[in-house]
């Protein structure tokens, strides 16, 4: 497994992002991405694929809190965790501390529960690490 340094050069999360790639069996890699898509974290795939996948988990998560729109009682609901399937492979997404988005990535034969799991684990030892203050609005 590769060992990728953080966005920011901050070994704080690095290796949390580790653990969790390198134990959870067919885990391939993860970053972790403000919830405007900035990348913060990342392990096990190149700089530039973390940046694509943080972009496409916060996207997801944008598509999942339009969800709740169409579901009863769904106003004001936010996305708490999106997975996408394909033929080979998966991407998993949560929310973890304040306006930051952990995505996993794994093989078609990765255990959802597993992963699900370890995520949640993470986000729990990590929240206030992994919070991301809300942007002061341009003017101007």
């Amino acid at each position: 497994m590769t060992t990728d340094t953080s966005a920011e050069g901050n070994g704080g999360l690095d290796w949390l992002l580790s653990n969790l790639v390198d134990t959870v069996r067919s885990a391939t890699g993860a970053a972790v991405s403000s919830s405007d898509g900035m990348l913060k974290h990342y392990y096990g795939i190149s700089k530039d694929d973390a940046d694509r996948l943080g972009a496409l988990a916060t996207g997801a998560f944008s598509l999942c809190g339009q969800v709740s729109s169409f579901l009863p009682d769904g106003k004001g609901g936010v996305g708490v965790q999106v997975i996408m399937e394909t033929t080979a492979g998966m991407m998993f997404a949560a929310r973890v501390g304040g306006n930051s988005v952990l995505a996993v990535l794994g093989t078609k034969d990765i255990d959802v529960r597993v992963v699900g799991y370890e995520m949640r684990m993470l986000a729990n030892r990590a929240a206030p690490t992994l919070t991301t203050p809300v942007r002061p609005a341009v003017v101007g």
